[in-house]
Formats: C-alpha cells, sequence, structure tokens
C-alpha cells in the first residue's frame, strides 16, 4: 500500500498513474484505491504516527465508518473504487488508473474508534469539497510471467493533484501570492535606497553600503521563492536546485542583517571609527551561522517525508542557540554604546539608537507572542478544523487568527521587512548624514590607502601577519623606551598636579562618578569653566565673528579634548569624546548669540598616576570655527604646551598666526591648516618645528615661495598634503626642500606636464609614495634618466588624462617603483580586467601591486606570456616583447575550445494520432514548453494534453516531463526522434450523492 497526504479545494482533480519498468512483460495485477478526507489539518501528517504506518495505510483502506479516537468529528468524504486489473504488455508499460464510469465521493456518517491508530488512503476523483485529503493505494500483483525467476516485479505509482488555481496545494497556493507581494515590496524598497544614495552619494556612510547589500540580497531571495512557487504551480514540478539555491541566498542575507545589527550596535562609524579586534569576531560569528543556517534551510527543503522530523529538529538545534548568542551580543553592545552616547550628551545620535533599541525589543516580544500564540494555535491542538478559512482575504481578523501553516512561515519575514523599514528610516541617506558619522582628525578623501578593515584591501589575508613581521623586529627595545617616557612623564605630571592643582579639587576629582551626583558635578564644573575659560568676541569693528580662544585650563586636570564650533543647528557636539558639556553665550554686534561648545573630559574616581598622566591637553578641534587669531599668547602657552594634533581647518588664519603655533605648540606632530587663506608671502621668521610629523596645506593656494619657507624649518616631516592647490611648479630651481618627507599630496593641482612634476620631486630625494590623482597629465614620458628616483615606491595617477603605453613604458624606468595605482584613465578604457592587468604587469618589472591588488609571483609569469602571445602577430611590438621573448622563448599560442553548446537540432517528429510527420530544425535554446506549444497546431492536439518523447540514435527515449526545463539538457543531437502523444483524461462527473445521513 502506498498513502497520498494533501490539502485540497473544492474540484480539485486527482490523476493516478502507474509505470511499469519492465513494459514488456506479461505481468498482471489489481489496483484498488479510497480517497477520503479530513476536517483536521494534522490527521494525516502527524509525525508520531509514522512508525505504524502499515497498519495505518490498513485501517484507512478497510474501515471506512470509523475515525481514530484522538479526533472528534462525524463526517467525511469518501469514496472507494472497484479492483481494476491492469497489465503491463497490454497497456505497452504506461497505465491511467480510470474506472470505466466515474461515480462522485460520498458524504459518510463515521464515529470514533477506540484505541485505534491512524491510517487513510485515497483514488483518483475530482474531490467535492475543501479539505485535507488522503489518498491510498493498493496494488496487488495477480499473474507473473512463467519465464520469470522471481515474483518480484516494481512499478512506479504517480499521482497528480491539480487545484482550481494550479498544482500547489491549498496550504502552500497563500504563499505564492505572499511572495509577490514580497518582491513588489523589496522592488519599491530597492529603488527607494537607490534614488537617496545618488541623491546623497557624496555624504554616504560606511553603514549605508551594508544596509544597501541586505535589500538587495533580500530581493533576490524573495525572487528565488517567488520563482520556485510559480513553477510548481505551473507545471506541478520543481526546478531541480533553485529551492536549495532560495535557500542559500536567504542564509546569505539572515548573515549579512545579523552583521549590520551587531556593527550598529557596536556604533560602527559612529562612536568607534574602526571595528578593530571586534572585526575578526563579527566575521566568525558571521560564518558560523551562515553554515549552521545553510544546514537548517537544506535539510528544511530536501526531505519531506516525516521520518526527517527529527533530523530537521537536530539541524536546528544549533541555529537557535547561535541566535541566542548574537541576540545577547547584540543587546549587550547596544546598551553600551547607549551609554557612552549619554555620556557624551549626544543627543542626536542616542535618540537614533533609543529607537533602533525599541524596535528590537518590540521584535523580541512580538516574536515571543507569536510563538505562543502558535503553540495555542496550532501546536497543542489536535484537531484544526478552520483551516480552510484562511483562505477568506475578506475576512482579516478571523484569517490572521485561525490561519496557521502559512503563517508560520509569512510571519517571519514581515517581521525582518519591518526591522529593516526601521533600519532604513533611521539611517536614510540624507543631507544630513555626517550628524551620525564618527569624525576623525585627519579624512582626506583622496587617500586611496585607507586604513578601515572592512573596506580596505589591507585586510586580504596575510597583510596583518606581514605587517607585523615587519614591525617586529626591534619592538621590544621600542616598548622598554616608550616605558621609560611614560615613566618620565607620569613624575613630570605629579609635579605639575603639585605645584597648580588646589588640594579641594584633587579631592573633588577623586570621588567615584555616580550617576546621582550628575548634576552636582555638572554644577561645578560649570563655575569652574567661568573662572579658568574666556571666549571674547574680537574686531568688532568690522561686524564679523571673529573669535580669540584664551583659556586658563591649566588649572583644571581633567581636560583632554577641546571642540569650538560656530554653529551647533548643522552638526552638534563632538561624537567622539565623553564628558561634561558646557555652553557659553557671548552677544555680538550682528546676532543675538552665538554658540560656543566646549567638551571636557573628566577623570572622577581614576588614580592620581592615571589622572596626571590623561589631564593634558593633546588634540585640539577648532575646525570651521572663523578664527582670525588666538589671543593672549601666554595663556595658549601654558595651555597647549602638550597639543600633539590641531586641527584648525576651514579658518581665517594666516602665517602670523601659523608662527604663534609653531612657537608655542612644542609637542605638535600633526597640524592641519587646509583652506586657510595662506595666499599670501611670509613676512615673519617661521619658528622650527622638530617634532612636526604632518602638515595638511589642502585648498590654502599656497605659493611656492611660502611652502620652500615653511619645509626649512621642519625637519622631522614625514607626510605632506598639498592637494586643491594650483602651485606654479614650473621653475629651473632643482635645490632641496626638505630630504625628510617620504609622502605627498598633489591631487587636483591642475598640473599637467610631467616633466614639470618630475623637476619638483627631484627636490625631495626621500619621497617614497606621490599622489597625483585628478590632474590633467597625459602622458608621463620623460626623457631624462628617472634613476635618481631610488626611495620612489609608490605612485597614485588615478583620474588622469593618460592615453599612450609609452606613459606605462617610461614608468618601468623608476627603479624602485613597487605600488602603482592607475584607476580611471583613458588609455585602459577599451580593454577588458583581464587585458588591462597582464599588459601593464609585463612592462613594469618590479611591480608589486597594481590598484591595490598583490601580485604574485604565478600572476607575474602569466602576465608576461600572455602579453607574448598578445603582441606575437602584431607589426607593432614594443620593446618588453624581446626582453620577455629572452626569458620566456617563443610562447605557443592557446588552443580555443567551444564549449558553447549547440544552438538547433535537426530533429524528425511523428505524431500517429494526426499522421504528422516532418523534419524539424529547433532551436535548442528554447524551452521544453516553448516547443511543444510550436507544435501544437501541427500535430492537432492541445498544449495542456500533448505529451512529448525523445528517442535517441542509440534507442533511448525520454519523456519531456519538466516544461520550463531548457531543451539543451536533453542533449538532443541531429536525427534524433520527438513522438507526440495525447493524454487520457476523463472529463465525466456525476452528481454527489449522500448516505447514511
Amino acid at each position: 500500500m502506498i498513502g497520498f497526504a494533501q490539502s485540497a479545494l473544492n474540484q480539485t482533480e486527482v490523476e493516478i498513474r502507474i509505470a511499469c519498468l519492465e513494459y514488456d512483460i506479461d505481468m498482471v495485477f489489481q489496483v484498488q484505491y479510497v480517497l477520503r478526507s479530513s476536517p483536521c489539518d494534522k490527521e494525516f501528517f502527524d509525525a508520531k504516527r509514522a512508525d505504524n504506518l502499515r497498519k495505518l495505510l490498513a485501517f484507512y483502506f478497510d474501515d471506512l465508518d470509523h475515525i481514530p479516537d484522538t479526533y472528534d468529528y462525524d463526517k467525511i468524504v469518501l469514496y472507494k473504487s472497484n479492483p481494476l486489473n491492469y497489465s503491463c504488455k497490454n497497456f505497452h508499460g504506461s497505465i491511467i488508473v480510470n474506472e470505466p464510469q466515474i461515480y462522485s465521493m460520498i458524504i459518510r456518517n463515521v464515529s470514533s474508534l477506540i484505541n485505534f491508530i491512524f491510517s487513510s488512503w485515497h483514488p483518483a476523483q475530482i474531490v467535492p469539497a475543501d479539505g485535507i485529503y488522503f489518498l491510498v493505494i493498493k496494488v496487488v500483483g495477480i499473474a507473473y510471467p512463467s519465464n520469470s525467476v522471481t515474483d518480484e516485479h516494481n512499478v512506479t505509482v504517480t499521482v497528480k493533484w491539480k487545484q482550481p488555481h494550479g498544482y500547489l496545494s491549498a496550504i502552500d497556493f497563500p504563499l505564492l501570492r505572499f511572495y509577490i507581494l514580497m518582491c513588489i515590496f523589496y522592488a519599491t524598497l530597492a529603488f527607494v535606497w537607490v534614488i537617496l544614495c545618488i541623491k546623497y552619494y557624496k555624504d554616504i556612510l560606511r553603514i549605508q553600503y551594508w544596509i544597501g547589500a541586505v535589500i538587495f540580497l533580500g530581493m533576490i531571495e524573495k525572487a528565488f521563492f517567488l520563482a520556485e512557487y510559480s513553477t510548481m504551480n505551473n507545471s506541478g514540478h520543481s526546478v531541480e536546485g533553485i529551492l536549495e539555491l532560495a535557500e542559500l541566498v536567504s542564509c546569505a542575507k539572515r548573515t549579512m542583517s545579523r552583521v549590520l545589527v551587531i556593527i550598529v550596535s557596536v556604533g560602527y562609524g559612529v562612536v568607534k571609527p574602526r571595528l578593530g579586534n571586534t572585526l575578526s569576531q563579527v566575521a566568525g560569528v558571521g560564518f558560523v551561522y551562515f553554515v549552521f543556517c545553510a544546514i537548517e534551510g537544506l535539510a528544511r527543503v530536501s526531505k519531506n517525508h516525516v521520518e526527517a522530523a527529527k533530523q530537521k529538529q537536530f539541524a536546528a538545534l544549533p541555529l537557535v542557540i547561535t541566535e541566542i548568542v548574537i541576540f545577547y551580543w547584540i543587546f549587550t553592545s547596544l546598551s553600551s554604546t547607549m551609554r557612552t552616547l549619554k555620556l557624551r550628551r549626544n543627543e542626536v545620535k542616542l535618540t537614533v539608537y533609543r529607537h533602533f533599541m525599541n524596535t528590537l525589543v518590540f521584535a523580541v516580544i512580538a516574536s515571543v507572542i507569536f510563538m505562543i500564540w502558535s503553540l495555542v494555535y496550532h501546536i497543542f491542538p489536535v484537531c484544526l478544523k478552520d483551516w480552510k478559512e484562511l483562505q477568506d482575504w475578506r475576512n482579516l481578523f478571523e484569517f490572521c487568527i485561525k490561519s496557521g501553516w502559512w503563517v508560520d512561515t509569512a510571519f517571519w519575514h514581515v517581521l525582518f521587512c519591518f526591522i529593516l523599514v526601521v533600519i532604513v528610516i533611521l539611517w536614510r541617506p540624507s543631507v544630513n548624514n555626517q550628524r551620525y558619522a564618527f569624525t576623525p582628525l585627519l579624512d582626506d578623501s583622496e587617500d586611496e590607502n585607507d586604513q578601515d578593515e572592512i573596506f580596505n584591501a589591507s585586510s586580504v589575508p596575510g597583510f596583518e601577519m606581514l605587517k607585523q613581521r615587519e614591525s617586529g623586529n626591534g619592538a621590544e627595545i621600542r616598548r622598554q623606551k616608550e616605558k621609560e617616557r611614560e615613566d618620565h612623564r607620569i613624575q613630570d605630571d605629579l609635579q605639575w598636579i603639585d605645584d597648580h592643582i588646589p588640594s579641594s579639587l584633587a579631592e573633588h576629582l577623586l570621588v567615584d562618578d555616580d550617576e546621582d551626583k550628575e548634576a552636582r558635578d555638572s554644577t561645578r564644573n560649570q563655575e569652574h569653566l567661568q573662572r579658568i575659560l574666556e571666549i571674547v568676541p574680537t574686531n568688532a569693528q568690522h561686524n564679523t565673528h571673529e573669535w580669540a580662544v584664551t583659556s586658563r585650563v591649566a588649572q583644571l586636570a581633567g581636560v583632554a579634548f577641546l571642540r569650538h564650533s560656530a554653529d551647533r543647528r548643522h552638526g552638534g557636539l563632538s561624537d567622539a569624546f565623553c564628558g561634561v558639556q558646557t555652553k557659553a553665550e557671548v552677544p555680538n554686534d550682528d546676532d543675538a548669540y552665538m554658540d560656543q561648545d566646549i567638551v571636557l573630559t573628566n577623570f572622577t574616581g581614576s588614580s592620581p598616576c592615571k589622572m596626571a598622566s590623561k589631564r593634558a591637553l593633546e588634540l585640539v578641534v577648532l575646525n570651521n570655527a572663523n578664527i582670525s587669531y588666538l589671543g593672549d599668547v601666554s595663556e595658549i602657552s601654558s595651555l597647549l604646551q602638550h597639543v600633539a594634533e590641531a586641527d584648525l581647518a576651514w579658518n581665517r588664519i594666516q602665517w602670523d598666526c601659523v608662527k604663534a603655533l609653531l612657537t608655542h605648540l612644542p609637542q605638535l606632530r600633526t597640524l592641519n591648516l587646509s583652506h586657510n587663506p595662506l595666499d599670501g608671502e611670509i613676512v615673519v621668521d617661521l619658528p622650527s618645528a622638530p617634532l612636526l610629523h604632518t602638515l595638511i596645506l589642502n585648498g590654502t593656494n599656497l605659493k611656492l615661495g611660502s611652502l620652500s619657507s615653511v619645509l626649512k624649518n621642519t625637519p622631522s616631516l614625514q607626510e605632506l598634503h598639498l592637494s586643491d592647490n594650483k602651485l606654479d611648479l614650473s621653475t629651473h630651481d632643482i635645490s632641496i626642500m626638505n630630504e625628510s618627507v617620504k609622502t605627498m599630496h598633489l591631487n587636483r593641482c591642475q598640473v599637467k606636464h610631467w616633466d614639470v612634476v618630475v623637476n619638483f620631486l627631484h627636490r625631495f630625494p626621500s619621497l617614497e609614495t606621490v599622489f597625483l590623482c585628478e590632474n590633467p597629465i597625459k602622458s608621463v614620458v620623460h626623457q631624462s634618466s628617472l634613476e635618481e628616483f631610488t626611495s620612489l615606491q609608490s605612485v597614485n595617477l588615478g583620474k588622469t588624462e593618460i592615453s599612450d603605453w609609452e606613459s606605462i613604458d617610461s614608468l618601468d624606468r623608476l627603479p624602485s617603483l613597487t605600488d602603482l595605482r592607475i584607476l580611471a584613465i583613458p588609455l585602459l578604457e577599451s580593454y577588458d580586467e583581464d587585458e588591462r592587468i597582464h599588459l601593464v604587469v609585463a612592462r613594469i618589472r618590479n611591480l608589486r601591486v597594481l590598484n591595490g591588488s598583490i601580485i604574485t609571483p604565478e600572476q607575474r609569469e602569466q602576465s608576461e606570456r600572455y602579453f607574448i602571445r598578445y603582441y606575437q602577430e602584431r607589426d607593432d611590438k614594443p620593446h618588453h616583447y624581446f626582453r620577455l621573448i629572452e626569458k620566456h622563448g617563443n610562447v605557443e599560442k592557446l588552443a580555443k575550445v567551444d564549449l558553447t553548446p549547440k544552438s538547433s537540432a535537426q530533429v524528425q517528429v511523428f505524431c500517429e494520432e494526426s499522421n504528422y510527420q516532418a523534419k524539424l530544425r529547433i532551436n535548442l535554446n528554447k524551452s521544453v514548453g516553448q516547443l511543444m506549444k510550436s507544435l501544437e497546431k501541427q500535430c492537432g492536439i492541445p498544449y495542456s494534453r500533448l505529451r512529448m518523447f525523445l528517442t535517441t540514435k542509440d534507442g533511448w527515449v525520454e519523456e519531456f516531463r519538466y516544461h520550463g526545463m531548457s531543451l539543451h539538457s536533453y542533449r538532443i543531437e541531429d536525427g534524433d526522434i520527438l513522438n507526440l502523444q495525447s493524454k487520457i483524461v476523463s472529463s465525466r462527473r456525476r452528481p454527489i450523492h449522500k448516505s447514511g445521513s
């Protein structure tokens, strides 16, 4: 006996086919079937009864007047066929079970049978009512061929249930509509997101790329599921592998979404600019989650029989544990991030994270409520009789309450979409995008050597190991020296505390930092601030906002960071430091008031040594503050003597102010003066800055003479930024400007001639890296020797106008060039990706990195051999061709193997029913269904009743069962035969007869 369970709607047609594997033997067997319904949704799908399957089938087949004692209902729809005898030989191996006269199913009263277990069975019929049906087919052998050595012969039973809407079951059909709506939703969301990203592309945050990736994967996932369900509904067959592929895409989307929530929760890009060590943890959790999710998903879709229920549960257990770990990590990280934002008084970001936290809490509560509801309504009830009412969309409340099977699947998709929409709304691209971003001191956009772990090629495997190996020598000596310097510094700090800090203030700094004392501490800090900080408007006669910042913060040991913001309406306070915020309003002639925000970091609750090591001001950010001079020089000297980094970009600072800064900031290592009016001549003598390491002069309209004066006083300068300056480099002066500069940025400086660049670079003998992006340089061919550039290792010529290969050949003359970046140049636009790599790598002998990608020895050899083949039959052979011929010899051409499948085939078509014969050339790129539709008129058989068989030259016979499959997959060759037949369809119906009522 064989049993088939199915949920079906009214007028569902059931077809039974039996195929003999040995169709030429004289074997006779008897077929009888029972089709029986049940109003309970779990009666025929109960996995607990699988162990007694044979008894269950016998019970449902023989006992038509009783039901198992576990259930309680009194009427069923029933039909039991008469025994039918069939012969494999007479029916040519393919048998359609069909009685001479089809009788309609009847309604029968039933009663419970005590102490018996389920079973059921169903035959080929037209279902008269909605319900859960069980088809049981009994096949008994009657006669066997005389020459057979065994009484065992195999037959294949195929059952098809065709609903009024298609082949999908009544339970699964709502999911088809649901996935259509989901595809529309994700397509709309993706369209809106792309429009916003394009509109505000200059302010896109890194986290917004992750959000876009999650939306894209969600759209792909829903498209796969829609394709699977649509194919199943139209043809009754699933495309092999598409459901597994959809599950893998779904796992990728779920993994990406959880990684997104984790990096949002830890404050990536908001309170921390890098993930650091957290990156490896996030990657590890993401990988483990994807593996467990893939195992659970594949187990769920690949094993549909009830015996696999336990395997599915075991596969889901590791995934559930991983989910719990991820949720715990998310909520603990969110709490830590919100605590940090609260201490820093950053209300804008704190509000966003509060909304995000509330959304996650709501999602957790909704999940728990749904699981309890699902247990109460679907798991605990033995018989859910109202399952069919979830087809009625008109009563939404009743539909939601009584639905079970498909809503269990749809709910989690809808909940995920809800969380995604909230994230999209909270982190949508806008003009105020940067208010949510972490803003470091140096954010040079043209520097392509960005150190971000997620989006930089330096995070490739082996990079960190290589860097550690390079920096490993002498590490112990450096640590010892740093420890000695730190000890001396702590001693100096303690001495400074003894000399300058009153004992009452020190006692105040040592009390515990309780939240209930927050208001009192804020009041005390305001009182100190009024005594130690002066913000004085100057140059009032010009009616402009020019500010002099002076301070006596030397009396407050807790100050670690000072931030001046001229306007809070667009940016808010800095989110990079926590502490006490104090706002002073100063009247001005033009405006009623102007906000001056000071962020102080106190160290209450710390030890005196730790407090002393942190008490000095080391970082000053006063950009875009309209500062024209610094105020009282003596006050500046006492406050800023320990400052190592100063950001004064977008102000009105001139050379006299620069002199004061270099004079009174002896520890200065990084100075940002970008977009200040430094176009005048230097009329003052600039002091020496022996510790200055990085100098940023972007967009200052600097003159070459002024630059020379600055560089003479910076003997330790390593990095120089001169981007966005129209420097006149056409000078015959070749004297050395600075011997220590190793990295130089000359992006967007309107430099046109390469010889001018070469002459300028000669003035920096230690130069190792130079950036020349977005300059209108058309050629880098230089007649003079370039062997003097022995230290130049990296050149960036991205977005220039280089258009000839002679320029690339000229770069080979740089003896130490190992890193080259030439993205988006006209020369390479007409070549594909492989040609670009091979033709450039083969030309530059010492190149190790091209456009950020490492060139391995195997890659170099492959490129050089490709270069030889490329120019083998060309007349314009470059000189590198002959050099490579000497190295590799003549290289044979690669054989071209065309693995493209045939696009057409000449076949013979036969249809015995209409005597149709023809020789046709068919297009193998089309599907089986398209070919059958094209043959519908010629053979006179409707497409819905047409069957097509392929007979190869070797005698192999195969039926085209899957109409959506491509003809390529059947390997049709010239001379093959296509046989067309008509399906046997029974259309006679009789009304339902009621009995026993």
